[in-house]
């Protein structure tokens, strides 16, 4: 195991998003997540996505009121992450919470066979290298659902029963954990004011210790996610609807 300054990882991740801002960019989608739990509105999250040459950048925006014993306390997050455009590879990702008074700092940098992940609290932390594990690597940080979404844009139009995923879980201690996604069929959902024909996946982990659904457009787009166990459902707005202009007699 490697320990890396914290100041020369933050300096790779600044040098690796100015090559992809460099290049022309093409906006790939955006929009915003409503979160609830139990039905209760907890914020928002809204997402963006663009290509920068040969590199995909998604980036997002937390707000939300997270219940804890003392009340509803605010949480705010900011996520960016570098992915290669054609096969969303991971290559990139960071993002800065701020909640209950503390400011936490996560990062992840992957190389051919290893990668570096960091860990931030008030600007005191540490960079840590690790042997990366075979195949595509997707990462899930708390109330960070585009994330999810990146998950289903890879499976969309493939045709499989079950398949298995490598999954970097941010948290408290940071797990890489075994998960199957599958493949529930075709169920028509409301989205707005009109039924969508949804691409239904189940995604768990091999211990049954999460277990989430969700619903794709058809292409690829996550329109809803949730959670069973606890209550939570998050939902893409959908556009607004053009009304017509009445035609003058």
């Amino acid at each position: 195991m490697q320990t890396l300054r914290i100041g020369a990882l933050a300096a790779c991740v600044l040098a690796c998003a100015t090559v992809a801002a460099a290049e022309d960019v093409r906006l790939v989608d955006r929009g915003t997540y409503k979160v609830y739990q139990n039905d209760r509105p907890l914020g928002a999250e809204t997402f963006g996505m663009e290509e920068h040459g040969d590199t995909l950048l998604v980036t997002s925006q937390v707000f939300q009121a997270i219940p804890t014993p003392e009340g509803a306390t605010k949480l705010e997050k900011n996520m960016r992450l570098l992915a290669n455009r054609v096969d969303l590879g991971l290559v990139l990702y960071e993002s800065k919470q701020v909640f209950r008074g503390r400011t936490l700092s996560r990062g992840l940098v992957l190389k051919d066979t290893s990668f570096v992940s960091y860990r931030e609290v008030d600007g005191s932390g540490e960079g840590v290298g690790l042997v990366l594990p075979p195949g595509r690597l997707f990462v899930l940080d708390p109330q960070v659902f585009v994330l999810f979404d990146l998950i289903g844009r890879t499976l969309y139009d493939r045709a499989f029963e079950s398949r298995p995923i490598t999954v970097m879980l941010l948290a408290e201690r940071d797990s890489v954990l075994d998960a199957t996604v599958t493949n529930l069929g075709n169920e028509t959902i409301r989205w707005g004011a009109k039924p969508v024909q949804a691409l239904k996946l189940g995604i768990a982990d091999s211990g049954q210790r999460g277990r989430f659904v969700m619903w794709l457009s058809p292409q690829g787009e996550m329109l809803r996610l949730e959670q069973p166990e606890s209550g939570l459902r998050v939902e893409r707005d959908a556009p607004a609807v053009k009304r017509r202009t009445p035609r003058g007699g």
